[in-house]
């Protein structure tokens, strides 16, 4: 993907993409999400899109692959050591367990999602009113987006940058 700048704006409810001045809008990639009933349904809907721009995903696939990995060694673990299976050896038992399950859990994170909104998106959409639309613009780069952010300065609408 070729951008790399992102402004993330707290549109309020009945303004859209269009109120915004032809300036803000062009050379930017613009993204929509809402509208919203509140902040856990836009946030949904930022986790369901599955957006790099918007979302994080590294940190839940982690905890999946590192709690698959332990549940298999200690169920292996159990199987082996209490009731005799692999031949009671504990030595084929655990690293089989301990790679089974780090597979599985990696395999369940990547068919389930693990993707949570940023944390610059849920501070902004932190106290949001009903029917707000989460607007993702992004460009090469930040100056492509200065007159958006002018806008938003001048608008009095709430914006972050993705950092």
């Amino acid at each position: 993907m070729t951008a790399t700048a992102t402004l993330f704006v707290l549109l309020p409810p009945g303004r859209g993409v269009d109120a915004l001045p032809e300036a803000a809008r062009s050379g930017t990639r613009l993204v929509t999400y809402g509208p919203a009933d509140d902040r856990e349904h836009l946030l949904s809907l930022v986790r369901a899109r599955r957006d790099r721009l918007a979302t994080r995903w590294l940190r839940g696939m982690l905890v999946c692959i590192g709690a698959g990995a332990l549940l298999g060694l200690l169920v292996d673990g159990v199987l082996a050591g209490a009731f005799g299976m692999f031949g009671g050896l504990l030595e084929i038992a655990l690293p089989l367990g301990l790679l089974l399950g780090a597979f599985l859990g990696g395999f369940t994170a990547a068919m389930t999602g693990t993707e949570v909104a940023r944390d610059e998106v849920q501070r902004l959409v932190g106290e949001m009113p009903r029917g707000a639309t989460l607007l993702q613009a992004s460009a090469a780069t930040r100056d492509a987006l200065q007159p958006l952010r002018t806008w938003c300065d001048e608008a009095g609408v709430p914006c972050a940058w993705r950092d």
